[in-house]
């Protein structure tokens, strides 16, 4: 991700899609990390994935991020960060 992606979040002629792509391999990568074990480095990933889905501007792969950040606080015994994580977003309508 740092020699294709990062190189096109700062070219001018880049669209939100650069964002989004970004975003996704991000949050495949925080879901990686969960599955691996490593819990702390999943939510860094999701944090940084919600933080370029909506600059990309696709609330529903937001939603879907945030999701996976609730998930993974249910699954970690903290409840109350769950619920912040499935309020992060506004809902797709």
């Amino acid at each position: 991700m740092n020699e294709e992606v990062a190189r096109r979040l700062v070219n001018a002629s880049s669209g939100p899609q650069v964002f989004a792509a970004a975003a996704a391999l991000s949050e495949m990568a925080g879901r990686m990390a969960h599955d691996s074990g490593w819990d702390g480095r999943a939510q860094q990933h999701f944090v940084r994935a919600l933080a370029l889905a909506r600059t990309s501007g696709d609330l529903p792969l937001a939603a879907n991020i945030a999701a996976s950040s609730s998930h993974l606080a249910l699954q970690t015994g903290e409840a109350s960060q769950a619920t912040h994580w499935a309020r992060a977003v506004p809902p797709v309508r």
